[in-house]
């Protein structure tokens, strides 16, 4: 099983802005734009919504869901784990990301081999 792009933020707030217009991250407290809309169909929802991170949450039931459905003697990590905040990335907030991304994939596939792929640019 092969698990890519997954793009989680640790950050992520439901219920806060998904439609932070010209930021290519929403879905934060921290977010400059982050009045809460009147239409309730742009709120960050419990799961993820368009325009943002991928919540914990998210990240969590996908990972159950695919070790209920498939038994992988293998679990590939092809990268980018860090949400788009690209102004965040440090090796502290990068560090602090690809750690909760192995550690939930330990977590739910206890006996499959986990081989992180790195690569460069």
């Amino acid at each position: 099983m092969q698990f890519t792009d997954i793009h989680l933020d640790l950050d992520y707030v439901e219920g806060t802005n998904a439609t932070c217009v010209g930021l290519p991250i929403c879905c934060r407290e921290d977010t400059i734009f982050n009045e809460v809309p009147e239409d309730p169909s742009i709120l960050a929802g419990p799961f993820g919504a368009v325009g943002c991170g991928l919540p914990e949450s998210a990240l969590e039931a996908m990972l159950s869901h695919a070790a209920e459905n498939h038994s992988p003697s293998f679990v590939f990590l092809t990268g980018d784990y860090v949400h788009s905040g690209v102004w965040l990335y440090n090796e502290t907030e990068n560090s602090k990301h690809i750690s909760r991304v192995a550690e939930l994939v330990a977590e739910v596939f206890p006996s499959a081999i986990v081989l992180p792929v790195v690569g460069t640019n």
